[in-house]
């Protein structure tokens, strides 16, 4: 939990230090319901970048429509149990596309599926890459599990709440080192009462036209 909190930081800073690069992470604890007799259960979380989440307003992360966003899902990840199949845990990389329409403004600091009204309101769905076993959404703020074949059930999205941003600071004993390909390396960092080291690698130019960099190794300085 240390690293990823610190890495995250890091990260935000090299945003910030990027003119090119405006990522602003925001990201939802997600809990699917069977509901009634049906015991299966969906626990998971999802990271959009900000600063191309309308809202009110629709986005996909394949071929936006007139008048929709192009969205950038960060992170995802769902963990199925209790259903009859397609339990597993399940990643990014398990999908190939991603929707979010908000019908109504949002407040994006409190639980999402609270404030809905009315069916319609607001969706959160994806689809699966064949062959995973992946859930799939099928109607508004519903999914089944295992792509929808072979004895799938149905999930309901009954909480999608905002994840807080942790509070973490740190500070430099030296310079951090960009090489000529933008690999950063950071010799001496200060975490509470922990000193490590950081080596970020340059990964290029993501399809939206952002910069990007990777985690290469970190470990505390003796």
């Amino acid at each position: 939990m240390f690293k990823f909190l610190f890495i995250n930081n890091i990260l935000v800073f090299i945003l910030i230090a990027s003119a090119s690069l405006k990522a602003d992470p925001i990201s939802f604890d997600l809990h699917y319901s069977g509901g009634g007799n049906n015991s299966a259960q969906g626990i998971g979380s999802v990271t959009f970048d900000k600063t191309n989440l309308p809202n009110p307003g629709t986005a996909r992360t394949e071929e936006p429509r007139t008048n929709e966003s192009l969205l950038t899902v960060i992170d995802f990840n769902l963990i199925i149990t209790g259903a009859k199949s397609g339990n597993g845990t399940f990643g990014l990389s398990d999908f190939e596309g991603f929707l979010w329409e908000a019908n109504i403004p949002l407040d994006l600091n409190s639980d999402l599926i609270e404030q809905l009204n009315s069916e319609g309101d607001f969706d959160f769905a994806f689809s699966p890459v064949t062959g995973s076993g992946a859930p799939v959404s099928v109607f508004f703020l519903a999914i089944t599990t295992n792509e929808d074949i072979e004895r799938s059930e149905s999930l309901s999205l009954v909480s999608m709440s905002p994840v807080p941003i942790p509070s973490v600071s740190c500070t430099s004993d030296n310079s951090g080192v960009v090489s000529p390909n933008l690999d950063i390396h950071m010799p001496s960092l200060n975490y509470q009462s922990i000193n490590i080291f950081l080596d970020i690698e340059y990964l290029g130019i993501n399809p939206e036209g952002r910069l990007t960099w990777g985690l290469k190794d970190a470990g505390v300085n003796e």
